[in-house]
Order: structure tokens, then sequence, then C-alpha cells
């Protein structure tokens, strides 16, 4: 039924031409101003945050599609359940680049798993034997992940999900084993700096929507890009065996999954639709218990950004280990044995602001393991 669903709704593309690229949140605020004109009483500024958290949300959903991609294509070994570590390997692929835009991806993604958790008198046997964690589950496992990456940074996301201190604790031995298992994993398959990219391309497709809240949501995601900003995650690190098609459409349930015949990632804008209506109605969007949900607070600790110079020599605030990157991109390190942390080769980022875990093209899968 998935099949036949997605081989009919997503075959043919919005028939509005595409003008001079916006921001993602001029595109928010246009459609939301059309919305409040339908729906007065209802302040412009709440809708383009919840249309804000819907994307971010929904970028989560599509790396968690990605990592199923991955494993398929690659054919990785998986111990455990597919969708748990589908869940990791998604924030293995965003804390990677830790930037803002990130923080706030995974910030949305843990909101609405939180405000999707059923009333426990509610549960019924389908929700414990579905494939997928419990929603709350799958929030506090994201969690610990990023407090065992870097608590500081992750704290007003374990706060605003009240984990306990003594649970934070565990978290930096697990979240260095996912990430740095998964980085393992991948590790063959990745592009190196110098390799040719010579593998399968991904293709764009947006269906045409149903009229009402799908099409606001087909128009949001289509004029902002939102899948050709996901595809060189897979594209510009890895080789895949054969042409993927990356769309979104109507599914005719809200969700999204990867199709291995004939090779598809969808998001269906049913999914997109629940969510916007659900950040809309919780007033998520301005009222998260958090000071500043989009943005992670500033981290003082050298540990964490140990450089203040693009290039030259720097050293972690513990001095257990120092790196030098030259002008043209080349490093080397060492740890308090003086013994090489990794082999010298070449950044494509920002020099030594980013050295903490980025060799080779200095992109996300380079980056999973401090």
């Amino acid at each position: 039924m998935r099949r036949l669903l997605t081989s009919i709704a997503l075959t043919v593309a919005l028939s509005q031409p595409l003008l001079a690229q916006p921001t993602d949140d001029d595109v928010a605020r246009g459609i939301a101003e059309q919305f409040v004109a339908t729906n007065p009483g209802i302040p412009v500024e709440q809708v383009v945050n919840a249309m804000r958290r819907t994307w971010q949300s929904l970028e989560f959903v599509a790396y968690h599609e990605i990592a199923h991609l991955l494993i398929h294509e690659f054919d990785l070994p998986v111990l455990g359940w597919e969708e748990d570590a589908a869940d990791t390997l998604a924030v293995a692929l965003l804390v990677g680049n830790e930037d803002g835009d990130t923080y706030a991806t995974l910030t949305a993604a843990i909101q609405e798993w939180s405000m999707a958790t059923n009333d426990p008198s509610t549960l019924t046997n389908e929700q414990f034997y579905d494939e997928h964690s419990l929603n709350l589950q799958r929030a506090y496992h994201a969690t610990c992940l990023l407090i065992g990456r870097n608590a500081e940074r992750y704290a007003p996301i374990a706060e605003m999900m009240d984990m306990p201190m003594e649970r934070r604790e565990k978290c930096e031995w697990i979240s260095k084993r996912a990430l740095d298992s998964w980085r393992t994993v991948l590790e063959p398959h990745l592009l190196a700096a110098d390799m040719a990219r010579d593998g399968g391309d991904i293709t764009i497709e947006y269906a045409a929507p149903d009229p009402g809240l799908n099409e606001m949501m087909a128009l949001m995601l289509r004029d902002m890009r939102f899948l050709e900003k996901i595809a060189p995650l897979v594209t510009e690190n890895f080789n895949l065996p054969r042409e993927i098609q990356f769309a979104a459409g109507d599914c005719g349930f809200p969700g999204a999954f990867f199709q291995a015949d004939p090779g598809l990632v969808a998001i269906c804008y049913e999914m997109a639709s629940a969510r916007f209506d659900a950040f809309l109605r919780h007033g998520l969007a301005q009222n998260t218990g958090m000071t500043d949900p989009e943005r992670a607070p500033e981290v003082t600790d050298t540990e964490a950004d140990p450089s203040v110079a693009r290039f030259g020599t720097g050293t972690s605030a513990s001095g257990s280990w120092s790196i030098s990157v030259e002008s043209d991109g080349t490093w080397s390190g060492t740890d308090t044995t003086g013994a090489p942390i990794r082999s010298p080769t070449t950044l494509t980022t920002k020099g030594l602001d980013d050295v903490r875990s980025c060799p080779g093209r200095g992109t996300w899968p380079n980056c999973i393991a401090d």
C-alpha cells in the first residue's frame, strides 16, 4: 500500500516556478501572512515560529531516513533495532557540524517527541510492539547522546527534559561509544578528501499537494528548498551505488520513510501539517522553557573551543591534546605522550576553529567523534 501511494502521489511536480531564493524566514513569513488572513486572531509571529519549528523537526526526520538509506545502500551492520540505530546516526550526522542551525533542529525534534508523548494510561499494545521506541524514550535517548557529547552546550535541552544529573553523568560514555561506533562503521564508505565522486545522483521532486494545510506545507518546503539543502549531506560524502530520489508529497498518512525499491526518501506533507498544527496549538515556538531555544549557549570551555586564531597551534584546557594547523589546511596533532592523535590530512573547513574532530573533508562524517 505504501509503495502504491507513493508511486502515484510523488509523480507530479509543483508547477509554480521558483523565483530568486528567499531566506527560510522570508518564506515562512510570506506563507504565515496568507494563513492569518483566513485565520484571524492568530499572531503572525506565532505562525512563523510554528513553521520554523516544523521544518527544523522535519530536518531531523530527513536525517533519520537518510540513516536508513545509508544502512541499506551500504549494507551496514545494525545490532539491535534499526529504528533506534537510525535515531542515533541522525544525531551523529547533526552534531558533526555543531552550529546554531543544528542546535535548533535537535531542540525541535526533542520537543516534538515530548509533545507527542501519550498518557501512560492510554498506551496500547500497538505502541509497545511498534518498531519505534516510545516518543519519550526517543527524546531522552537523543538528549543523552547530546549531553554526553557536550554537557555545557546541550544543558538547556537536558533541563527542558528534566533529565536528572545522575543520569547525565552516565551519558558521556554512552554517547562516545555510540558515536564512535557509527564513525567506525561509516569510515570505509566515506569519500576521502582527494577522491573523485562518481556515485549515483540524488534527484529532487515536490509533488502537487492536496488543497488545505498540506498545500501550505508543500509551498513552505519547496520555496525554502528543503530537500535541496538535505541532499549534499549524502552527495558530498558518499558514492552511492545508484540514483536515489528525495521527494515530498501527499502519502495518505503523517509519516516519512525510506523505500529500498525503487530507492526513495520521502517526506509526507501530512507529517508536516500535523507537526505545524501541534506546534501552533501548544505554543512551543514561543514558550519552551528555554531562554532562546534556537541558540546554543555560549561555550567558554576551551576544551570545546581551544583556538583563538584560525591557524596556528591550539591546546585543550586539560592539556590532553594539542594541534597545529597550517594556512594551507594541513594539520597534525599529538596527545600528552607525544603520539599522533590522527594522521596528518587536509581540512576544508575553517582551519583551527574546526580542528577538534574534522579530518578529511571536514564535514559531518569525519566529525562524529572527538
